[in-house]
């Protein structure tokens, strides 16, 4: 009798833990609408990257989307985000970062477009010209108190976070000045020999989920001998401050609302559309 009292108790005690951990109707509810909501977020970046054709002004060379960097994030309660690369010869041209805020206000979707090529680029979507930088988009430069690149390519994709982890970068914005977080592991890795690269890597500098500046370091081959070279590219409208040990190197100045919505820079943003 008492062997099957305890039996007894045991499976209502099972039965009540079963019935705690298992979420609620609402719950799942919820969960199912965030799903949907998560999937017509990333359908809608598709439907952007799909009707945009992006062209360089220089030798009006069409840009390839790259299907091997679609970055995702999710931060709570229901904050969306995407990273998408174009190349050329397979280096990369455009960086963007595709946004929206769903909850606990829902905003529409934000596009952040940055070119980091050498050559201005145009930008039409479902055939109307969009955005058309004026300038250079980078700069690069040698990286100074550096060993020239190694003759393995496993030594000199090894080389670059170390390289990344010399530099650093500041926003300077309406809030403050912070310091953004380097993530030593690259956003984007490429070999492009036919296009002055030897092998290449794009580091972001974050600030939340979303980076706000961006490092390139490449090996190139300089004539005289292979070298590391390095360009900054803004991701913000704030004022950003780049150094290389503490020495200063770069500067973006702040954008206004108007210089970003002129879409003349090489920093441009695209509001609308979305879930």
């Amino acid at each position: 009798m008492t062997f099957q009292l305890g039996k007894l108790i045991t499976a209502i005690l099972g039965l009540a833990m079963i019935l705690t951990c298992a979420p609620s109707v609402d719950a799942q509810e919820a969960s199912f609408e965030q799903r949907k909501r998560s999937q017509a977020f990333f359908r809608a970046v598709r439907q952007q990257v799909d009707e945009s054709l992006f062209v360089r002004t220089q030798n009006s060379g069409h840009l390839e989307i790259s299907h091997d960097a679609p970055v995702r994030w999710a931060e709570a309660p229901e904050n969306y985000g995407s990273v998408r690369i174009w190349t050329y010869r397979k280096r990369p041209e455009l960086f963007a970062t595709f946004t929206q805020v769903i909850a606990p206000q829902k905003k529409p979707l934000q596009a952040h477009y940055t070119a980091i090529g050498e050559s201005p680029i145009s930008c039409s979507r479902s055939g109307r010209k969009t955005w058309q930088t004026t300038s250079k988009s980078t700069k690069f430069a040698r990286v100074p108190f550096t060993a020239d690149p190694d003759e393995s390519r496993t030594r000199r994709v090894a080389a670059m976070p170390k390289m990344a982890r010399g530099f650093s970068v500041q926003l300077e914005g309406r809030r403050g000045t912070k310091s953004l977080k380097l993530k030593t592991t690259p956003l984007y890795r490429y070999d492009a020999p036919d296009a002055g690269a030897i092998n290449g890597a794009i580091f972001g500098f974050f600030d939340g989920e979303k980076p706000a500046a961006l490092l390139i370091i490449e090996a190139r081959d300089a004539g005289a001998g292979k070298a590391w070279y390095y360009s900054f590219a803004r991701h913000s409208q704030e004022r950003l401050v780049g150094r290389h040990r503490n020495r200063q190197v770069w500067t973006a100045q702040a954008l206004s609302e108007d210089d970003v919505n002129k879409h003349r820079q090489p920093y441009t943003i695209f509001t609308g559309g979305g879930v």
